[in-house]
């Protein structure tokens, strides 16, 4: 999954901008992988070029072959621009046609403006339209694995292996072309979207999937899981086979001693994966799609006592969001048991916080939830005035039933110097007076605009301070 820390919690009102807090949303807390950067070599440097008909794995729609099949159902009968005849041309030239024509090709939306579009429709509409007449598999025989390492070569091979008009002998031709550099198209930056493809049982077979997993994946999983590219292949065999799909056939992909093969080569690495930037996507992916959840105990088990530092990894993090999410009753007791004992440190920290944040929106209920509160309220000015605590405080207010919201709120407007009255004049804790402002009850608002009022003329002053008047005027 392809890939991201999450933004931090969204500020109500007219607050202004929050720059000052937010993180970048491209690395923590989600499943799917962050955008790699594209390769420097002329050949791939408009990867991004791709982005709008790529999936979460880069493949072509299958909706999208379909409805192509049924706008031209015959092959001779296209009406597109006309090709070069490949029997005419040398296999070095081929790609360069086809990139000619790609970028020389209007969009399938925009033709009648005549201006151009981007490659992923190009590379759409030229491989339906046309390459079913001039352009077929059988034609690329013996350059299958340069075309599925290029940019559009890679979208081509996609493209015939979604189209029903093709023949299964012409796939398996071409599969028996890319089995013996599979390993090597799995860490590609295009070559890994045709292994997917393969692997997907609404494309390949499952002796051709059984074949791929032998020869590029069963032995090499902690090297892919680790490869920016090779990663997505893994995950993608995880969803096939582990997914909550029922098998599509007797392959020895589904025994469970063949599948319990390939899992123990992440258990016995797992430490190494979780704190890699691609591998701990496979850890997550495995945690999401594993069932029962007991078979990969083992990897589980390997958690325990690390919970509260794995919390605090830039991408540990992620995998105990996860664990909190699928594990049992029990399991997610004893995790939670781990991080509120060192609750204070966590909600402080640039990574543990959204851990913090995850046990306050999902666990609704129980003692562990309790005493998170307990916590956020007797430290709520110290937390408020911090870059990565004052999220957490945010979360109690916009995720905390009533007795909770009003608890924390009472709080902050009780002393002699009120703890609301220092927040908001502060950069970060502004940010929780207004949602103070929109979560509080009609007594506790009356009490924070007449604190408010006290110190408007001080607020005044003050950028932060403005957001509180603004925000006042606007409720």
């Amino acid at each position: 999954m392809m890939p991201p820390l999450p933004p931090a919690a969204a500020s109500s009102g007219g607050g202004g901008s929050r720059s000052l807090r937010q993180q970048s949303s491209s690395s923590v807390g989600s499943t799917t992988q962050t955008k790699d950067p594209s390769p420097s070599n002329a050949e791939v440097s408009s990867i991004r070029g791709l982005d709008s008909a790529y999936s979460s794995v880069g493949e072509i729609s299958a909706s999208e072959t379909a409805a192509s099949v049924q706008r031209n159902p015959v092959p001779g009968l296209s009406s597109g621009p006309p090709v070069q005849n490949p029997s005419n041309m040398n296999k070095t030239n081929m790609l360069e046609e086809l990139r000619r024509e790609m970028k020389q090709m209007p969009s399938t939306n925009d033709r009648s403006s005549g201006r151009r579009g981007n490659s992923a429709n190009n590379i759409h509409n030229y491989t339906t339209n046309n390459v079913g007449v001039l352009w077929g598999l059988r034609e690329i025989k013996g350059c299958v694995v340069d075309f599925a390492k290029d940019q559009y070569g890679s979208r081509f091979i996609q493209s015939k292996l979604e189209d029903v008009r093709v023949s299964s002998a012409e796939k398996q031709e071409l599969f028996e072309e890319v089995l013996p550099h599979a390993k090597t198209l799995c860490k590609d930056v295009f070559g890994n979207y045709v292994v997917q493809k393969l692997l997907d049982p609404r494309v390949g077979t499952a002796p051709q999937q059984l074949k791929l997993c032998d020869n590029a994946i069963k032995g090499n999983v902690l090297d892919l899981s680790t490869h920016m590219y090779g990663c997505r292949v893994v995950q993608k065999l995880v969803e096939q086979i582990f997914g909550a799909r029922k098998p599509t056939s007797n392959s020895r992909l589904y025994d469970p001693d063949y599948q319990d093969s390939l899992l123990s080569e992440l258990i016995s690495n797992v430490g190494e994966c979780v704190r890699d930037q691609n591998g701990n996507h496979v850890i997550q992916k495995c945690i999401e799609q594993v069932r029962p959840i007991s078979r990969i105990s083992p990897m589980l088990d390997s958690f325990t006592g690390k919970y509260a530092a794995m919390a605090k990894h830039p991408y540990g993090c992620r995998v105990v969001q996860r664990v909190l999410e699928n594990c049992s009753q029990e399991r997610v007791g004893n995790v939670l048991d781990e991080l509120i004992n060192e609750i204070r440190e966590l909600t402080s920290d640039q990574y543990a916080n959204y851990v913090v944040q995850h046990v306050i929106q999902h666990q609704q209920q129980g003692t562990h939830r309790e005493a998170l509160f307990n916590v956020v309220t007797k430290n709520v000015l110290i937390f408020s005035q911090h870059k990565f605590g004052s999220n957490v405080v945010e979360a109690c207010l916009k995720y905390g039933n009533v007795p909770e919201r009003e608890g924390l709120i009472e709080g902050m407007l009780t002393g002699d110097i009120p703890p609301l009255e220092v927040m908001m004049k502060d950069p970060y804790a502004n940010y929780v007076v207004q949602k103070v402002i929109d979560k509080s009850n009609q007594a506790q608002y009356e009490r924070v605009v007449r604190l408010v009022q006290a110190n408007e003329s001080s607020l005044k002053r003050l950028t932060y301070g403005k957001h509180i008047l603004n925000k006042i005027r606007q409720h």
